[in-house]
């Protein structure tokens, strides 16, 4: 019943952005699979953040609910898979905000930087996913050397991400994360609009 509701707040949201017409909703038939920039308005940005959060979520869900013994294929590598949207929009939401942002995607950015935080901190301080995870790192004698260092490098994130703490902990935790992701992207934009300032005024670039 948690992964059938799960699904359908994905197919909601998914409803909500219209899939049809938000390049990031769907699957990308490019060369190696690169962005199709022509394709994306500014405005399909934040929906499809918000998709992505719902199918990451979904997807997490999932994996917990999966009643199989955690293995690296249905609990490591099914995290990996866990965000194909979150993927596509924030490779490259990201990179045109550092390198060519506009005040409309600076506001994108203010509104998304939290949400994403406060889902990552929700799938990291996730007591039961962790124990998967960690059943997984426990016994990955058996896995290729590129799977163990995958499997070590996703526990080390759980354990760095707070899951060992108590409630009272992890809120703080989440507080200092939610604080720290608002005062980076903050320096960023400074920086961007420095930078800028100076290239207007002498017409170099730093």
């Amino acid at each position: 019943m948690k992964k059938f509701l799960s699904l359908i707040g994905v197919c909601m949201a998914m409803a909500c952005t219209n899939s049809s017409t938000n390049i990031f909703l769907q699957e990308w038939d490019t060369p190696y699979g690169t962005a199709p920039f022509s394709k994306i308005t500014t405005d399909q940005y934040l929906p499809a953040f918000k998709a992505g959060i719902e199918e990451e979520k979904a997807n997490i869900a999932a994996i917990i609910a999966c009643p199989d013994a955690p293995t690296f294929e249905n609990t490591i590598l099914a995290y990996e898979k866990a965000s194909p949207i979150l993927d596509r929009v924030e490779g490259v939401f990201f990179n045109l905000s550092e390198s060519d942002s506009t005040p409309e995607m600076q506001a994108i950015e203010a509104e998304v930087l939290p949400l994403l935080t406060e889902a990552e901190n929700e799938i990291l301080m996730n007591p039961d996913l962790f124990a998967r995870v960690k059943a997984v790192y426990e016994s990955s004698e058996s896995l290729t050397r590129e799977q163990q260092m995958v499997t070590k490098k996703i526990y080390q994130a759980f354990e760095r991400g707070g899951v060992g703490l108590d409630e009272a902990g992890k809120k703080r935790f989440a507080e200092i994360s939610t604080r720290l992701s608002t005062l980076s992207q903050q320096f960023g934009q400074n920086l961007l609009a420095e930078n800028n300032a100076f290239k207007e005024a002498t017409g170099l670039t730093v």
